[in-house]
């Protein structure tokens, strides 16, 4: 017979616990209405972005997005129910003696889909370019992330229903997917910093020092919406090991922020705040693909041969790669 522990509400929470959940209840509320707020921005960009986005691509956006904002609906309800008014709308086997605890079953499945949307646009950097060994491990290194964030996520979702909790230790509680959410997040950020700054440094080869801020602001975004997750993660990680209650405060914001995170990204992309940028053709005709002379031939003074046209774009395509790869 399990462990009746394992399967009992929770306890009334005490005045100074009480009034900490209600106070993570109201912050999450604010990080609700960001949501909200970049959610109805990128419905209406997508909306108005079918000559830059094939209707597939959008389609695909459209149900990420919504989804998201579900996920982050979700949670709020399920924090407010569950910390402020103490109603259960779960299963009594999710209600352990915590109550931060049991206020964390949405959780899994928002750090799913804001890693799950890094991962693939940190595999599309990498797609062109990079031969195929170096490729190989990176596809590795992707996989083990997603396979320790799902396989942690799942072991904290099927918990409450396994005889003898307590055997499972620490991997049954919101620290290990969290720990392992941070790790995820920390290697991407890395990953794709690296990838972009290696395509800032082509182009500025080619096309002088004035060049390559689009890459610039792309590794701020990627390095803002990693941080986004990071931040409050380590926080809830150090509260947890020191037994406070205030862990409970990062840990009802923590399923926002991963909604948060991704939907920035999708907002500022197809915005095109973060992703556009101007290359003066005459500039780069005139300084050569990476600091020499193409022998570019002019038949006609403001007429360039086809054929040192054709490879001149050929060369400045395959500098953009890394900048429309992570559109």
């Amino acid at each position: 017979m399990p462990d009746v522990a394992v399967f009992r509400r929770f306890d009334a929470p005490s005045s100074s616990t009480f009034r900490l959940m209600a106070l993570a209840t109201v912050i999450s509320a604010i990080a609700y209405g960001f949501v909200i707020t970049l959610y109805i921005c990128c419905f209406r960009a997508l909306l108005k972005g079918e000559e830059k986005y094939s209707t597939r691509k959008r389609q695909v956006l459209f149900v990420y997005i919504s989804a998201m904002a579900l996920l982050s609906t979700l949670a709020l309800v399920q924090e407010a129910s569950s910390s402020i008014f103490n109603v259960s709308i779960l299963p009594e086997a999710f209600f352990t003696s915590s109550p931060s605890q049991s206020s964390t079953w949405i959780l899994p499945f928002t750090i799913w889909g804001a890693d799950g949307f890094k991962m693939w646009r940190c595999a599309a950097l990498y797609y062109q370019g990079v031969s195929r060994t170096p490729r190989f491990f990176l596809a590795c290194l992707l996989i083990f992330l997603g396979l320790i964030t799902l396989g942690s996520g799942i072991i904290l979702l099927a918990s409450p229903f396994v005889p003898h909790r307590a055997t499972l230790g620490f991997i049954a509680t919101p620290i290990f997917i969290v720990f392992f959410s941070t790790v995820s997040n920390i290697s991407l950020s890395i990953l794709v910093t690296f990838r972009i700054l290696y395509h800032q440094r082509k182009i500025r080869t080619a096309f002088g020092t004035t060049h390559g801020t689009l890459y610039t602001r792309i590794v701020i975004m990627c390095v803002e919406s990693c941080a986004l997750i990071v931040i409050p993660t380590v926080v809830y990680i150090i509260l947890h090991f020191a037994q406070s209650k205030g862990s409970v405060i990062p840990l009802f914001l923590l399923p926002h922020l991963c909604v948060i995170s991704p939907l920035l990204i999708v907002d500022r992309v197809i915005e095109g705040r973060d992703v556009s940028t101007t290359l003066d053709l005459s500039e780069a005709v005139h300084r050569g693909f990476g600091g020499v002379e193409l022998g570019i031939q002019f038949n006609d003074p403001d007429q360039l041969t086809t054929q040192s046209s054709t490879q001149f774009s050929h060369q400045l395509r395959s500098v953009e790669d890394g900048a429309q790869s992570y559109t």
